[in-house]
């Protein structure tokens, strides 16, 4: 049908207040950063590349970084893990942590907007979480199992999606390899918070990496040192983000809750900065992103020389494999 759109009735209550941060964020970003950092700063937060021009888009996919410009598990692994820190260091009794985790989880599925895709981010997120939290394969690879079967029986459309192959594959191989690559960072002293980060990092893209090659029929070969570039700031621009987000739409704009939040912006420009460098020096190499043979022999050949690499760093885990709990 064509015609103009009818208004039926009017969102909820908290559907409003989500597009009112929404909008606010693209307007204060816009305000207090320049071009392309203003558009870069609503999708790392929200998943909103609306502002993001489409150079800076090719030079993030070809980097292998386009998945931070979208809604993803580790957006929700990170925002609620500083959450359950914050609340932690508050005293918040640890009985109500996952209660409160979950809360979290609810109102940033409702802030950017709960669709299919939001939703498994939420659930992979939670898994992701978990795993880094627990240490225990052993809880997490059951919820990894729930989480895909519960999707799948409520949305099946998700069976054919390749966005739920991937993050399925990325929080498998944060659940199996995580644990084991944070402990090996933890060997060269590299500090617990930005340990767990990379090996977030590098166990996805080590497992995701077939998967990509299947569907796209290219292989990046600077995504993982690019993804190490800009993780250290990936999750202060998160967190960040998201807290001057919410203090933005207080109030109305140019009062307090505008300036702080404008401040806060403003102080993210050199992380924003860095990340658009990153993606345009790597991703603007001419063999930063290979073609490889299209669906599953070029899935094969990735997979294979993946695994090879992943057994190695195995075998050199294994020699150094401590953490703090065994100093």
């Amino acid at each position: 049908a064509v015609g103009t759109p009818t208004l039926v009735g009017e969102p909820p209550a908290h559907q409003r207040v989500a597009a009112h941060i929404r909008d606010r964020l693209r307007t204060l970003s816009a305000r207090a950063l320049s071009s392309p950092e203003s558009g870069l700063l609503p999708g790392l937060v929200l998943g909103d590349i609306s502002g993001l021009d489409d150079e800076v888009r090719d030079d993030f996919r070809d980097a292998g970084l386009s998945h931070l410009t979208a809604v993803s598990g580790s957006n929700f692994a990170i925002v609620c893990g500083a959450a359950l820190v914050l609340l932690a260091l508050l005293g918040c009794p640890r009985r109500l942590l996952p209660i409160l985790g979950l809360l979290v989880i609810v109102g940033f599925v409702i802030l950017v907007r709960p669709s299919p895709s939001v939703l498994r981010a939420a659930m992979m997120g939670s898994v992701g979480l978990l795993a880094m939290l627990s240490r225990r394969r052993s809880q997490a690879l059951p919820a990894l199992g729930t989480a895909v079967i519960v999707g799948l029986l409520w949305w099946p459309e998700l069976a054919l999606a390749p966005g739920f192959a991937l993050s399925v594959a990325a929080t498998a191989g944060i659940v199996l390899w995580g644990p084991a690559i944070r402990d090996w960072l933890w060997h060269y002293r590299i500090p617990t918070g930005v340990a767990e980060v990379l090996a977030m990092a590098i166990a996805a893209q080590l497992v995701t990496a077939p998967i990509i090659a299947l569907i796209s029929g290219r292989f990046s070969i600077v995504a993982i040192a690019a993804n190490i570039l800009v993780v250290p700031v990936v999750g202060v621009i998160s967190i960040v983000g998201t807290v001057l987000a919410i203090i933005g739409s207080v109030g109305t704009s140019g009062g307090f809750g505008w300036v702080v939040a404008e401040l806060l912006a403003r102080l993210l420009g050199p992380a924003l900065w860095w990340m658009v460098t990153c993606a345009r020096v790597l991703g603007g190499w001419a063999w930063a992103s290979i073609p490889v043979p299209d669906g599953v022999v070029g899935a094969a050949v990735v997979g294979g020389a993946t695994l090879v690499v992943g057994l190695w760093a195995r075998s050199r885990m294994s020699a150094h494999r401590f953490g703090p709990e065994q100093a």
